[in-house]
């Protein structure tokens, strides 16, 4: 699994990722396999710890322990990391990316976007093409 921190993408250490997927394990995915199934949708904290039959408290509680972060701030670098990969594509529109990663609200996806990776992302868009 890959987050985006301070702009750049950062592959999760293998015993990280094992580590919080095994322990919060209750079925056949654990939490990160399961944001990673579902991370282009509206995800909550109670809807992934329901979907893992564990408490909300307990999966807070694992990402503070396992991760170092919180399940907000994973959740929403996951999805700017897949934004940032989506805005590579010259034909998709930037509404289309805020969607396409779950964020109804364009307005809120830019201001998740600009504090995660720095900048706006239409300028994100620019830097990467040369504009």
């Amino acid at each position: 699994a890959e987050l985006l921190r301070q702009g750049e993408l950062v592959a999760l250490p293998t015993e990280t990722v094992y580590g919080i997927a095994a322990d919060a394990r209750k079925g056949e995915k654990g939490a990160l396999d399961y944001i990673d199934a579902h991370v282009r949708e509206n995800l909550s904290l109670n809807l992934v710890a329901g979907a893992l039959f564990i408490s909300p408290t307990y999966l807070c509680q694992l990402f503070r322990r396992e991760m170092n972060t919180t399940f907000t701030q994973y959740l929403s670098e996951r999805k700017m990391a897949i934004a940032c990969e989506l805005l590579k594509v010259p034909d998709a529109t930037i509404e289309g990316v805020a969607q396409s990663v779950g964020y109804a609200d364009y307005f809120y996806f830019h201001r998740v976007f600009k504090k995660i990776v720095g900048q706006g992302p239409g300028s994100y868009r620019r830097q990467y093409f040369g504009k």
